[in-house]
């Protein structure tokens, strides 16, 4: 019995496994995981390479707190174009309105304490900056993402842009007439009053007499130069070239009479009018000012003229 089932064993083992029934069961999940299996898997996507743009307030005022204490310590120190210099430099770097501002204040104390109004220039333009930014900050273009500063502080941090540029206005005002005042001779001392003595009125009559005898000199000699002519031409011996010269000689001489006595009239009516004015204001000052002791009188004689200036100095 035994020898007889063996070739029926050996048979069942040698058929092929697909010819055996799959379980129903399995037949669904193979399959989804041979598909699974033979799809190809995707590549995973390469991170985004641009930088987040984003800033908050805190993070803001915790970049620029540092720059501040550095330059609040070279402020100290009295070096205020260095701590301008810091504040400026960083504010770009940050684009932070808020380090605009500060180096515009640093940049009007230096310029305070050196007297130098290039550095209000700077002052300003550190000052427009930052309002600038303030500016559009309020805009409705800004990417409220980058919160450099709070808000609620734009419109005050704008109003202390406004202030700072007026008072670095007012400083360079003040610096210019510094400037000005620097710049001219030193004063001289005041020139004390001339004193309404008829002084003045002397001296202007003296001049003008003085010309009016210098008219009558030229009246003189025109009158002596046209009588000699005179003579000349009433000699009978005198005729042809001689005669046409003492003819002509003879007209000159009396053109100089008329001037010098045009001359002489007027200077010396001037002349007299002024000094008669002048010694009455003079005879007033004396008695109202009885320290003053001068007299200045006009002097003639033959062929001279002039002032006399008499008193007790």
């Amino acid at each position: 019995m035994t020898w007889l089932r063996l070739p029926t064993l050996v048979l069942a083992l040698s058929l092929p496994l697909t010819s055996l029934p799959a379980p129903a069961s399995a037949s669904p999940l193979t399959s989804v995981w041979a598909a699974a299996k033979s799809k190809p898997k995707k590549k995973p996507k390469p991170a985004s390479s641009e930088p987040d743009n984003s800033l908050s307030a805190a993070e803001a005022e915790e970049a620029r707190e540092p720059v501040q204490a550095q330059a609040k310590v070279s402020a100290d120190a009295g070096d205020h174009l260095a701590a301008a210099e810091l504040l400026a430099r960083k504010a770009r770097e940050l684009s932070d309105p808020i380090l605009f501002l500060d180096a515009a204040t640093a940049y009007k104390n230096a310029a305070d304490s050196k007297r130098d109004r290039a550095l209000i220039a700077l002052a300003v333009e550190e000052a427009r900056i930052g309002l600038d930014i303030l500016n559009f900050m309020q805009d409705a273009r800004y990417d409220a993402t980058w919160e450099v500063i709070p808000a609620s502080q734009v419109s005050a941090e704008s109003s202390r842009g406004r202030e700072l540029i007026d008072a670095c206005e007012t400083l360079d005002e003040a610096l210019q007439r510094e400037s000005a005042a620097g710049s001219g001779d030193p004063p001289k001392p005041a020139r004390e009053p001339t004193p309404k003595d008829g002084r003045g009125l002397i001296a202007a009559g003296s001049v003008f007499t003085v010309v009016g005898l210098g008219g009558l000199g030229l009246m003189g000699a025109g009158i002596a130069m046209g009588v000699d002519a005179q003579k000349t031409v009433e000699d009978p011996a005198t005729y042809g070239d001689a005669f046409d010269e003492a003819d002509a000689k003879g007209k000159r001489g009396n053109m100089f009479a008329i001037i010098g006595a045009s001359v002489g009239a007027v200077g010396l009516i001037t002349g007299v009018t002024l000094i008669a004015i002048g010694a009455k204001k003079r005879k007033k000052y004396r008695e109202e000012n009885p320290v003053a002791q001068l007299r200045l009188t006009p002097t003639f004689g033959q062929g001279r003229g002039g002032l006399t200036l008499t008193g007790r100095f």
